[in-house]
């Protein structure tokens, strides 16, 4: 799922908290038709608007480019019991587990990383949102948009978790969230997308934050 999909997502999740959409427009100072718009899909939440749309609902810097999990969700089918009561029969959503790289294998060939992966990041780089430690999901299937967070492999295959930006002439640059790590510059730097963010794996308690 590319950053516009999720933002958009995050601006679904806004409006239930709101109650309204009328009453969410307010809250960020925008037009109910432009919050309309960002709803469906008809103009994308850009960079500057999902900062906005954070300051003003005091969300945690980044909150809007996150996929934010619900609690497991439960499906309730109703049976009759041999009493004459109802018995529940829960059930869960399966999960695909995706493999976990080790972040000193991703100099590998692109083509020999899994569809799906996990790695624990190994610096700040994207903190606050995603700091030392946390454990981020990656498809190599998708192609790369700006605004995406990307993983991108250096001139001798280091890589990093960084922002596409993208420059005039095709170029573009991999932006870190956290300013005391440097930009990268497609050419200058001769990147290569390894994989494109699709989520996090935090505890429910990190989340709910």
């Amino acid at each position: 799922m590319d950053i516009r999909e999720i933002r958009r997502q995050n601006l679904h999740r806004l409006v239930g908290e709101f109650d309204m959409k009328k009453s969410l427009a307010k809250r960020i100072h925008k037009a109910p038709s432009q919050v309309s718009q960002w709803l469906k899909g008809y103009r994308s939440i850009e960079e500057d608007s999902a900062r906005h749309i954070e300051q003003m609902l005091r969300k945690p810097e980044r909150w809007m480019d996150v996929q934010h999990l619900d609690a497991a969700t439960a499906l309730v089918e109703s049976t009759p019991a041999e009493a004459g009561g109802i018995a529940h029969k829960l059930s869960l959503p399966t999960e695909t587990v995706a493999p976990t790289v080790p972040w000193e294998q991703l100099k590998m060939e692109p083509r020999q990383l899994p569809a799906e992966f996990y790695v624990v990041l190994p610096d700040d780089a994207m903190a606050p949102v995603a700091p030392a430690g946390t454990k981020v999901k990656f498809d190599t299937r998708r192609k790369a948009q700006p605004g995406d967070a990307v993983l991108v492999a250096g001139p001798q295959g280091e890589p990093f978790f960084r922002e596409m930006r993208a420059l005039l002439g095709g170029a573009w640059e991999a932006h870190p969230s956290n300013k005391a790590y440097p930009v990268l510059h497609s050419e200058q730097h001769a990147l290569v997308v390894l994989g494109v963010f699709v989520g996090i794996d935090r505890p429910w308690s990190a989340l709910a934050r």
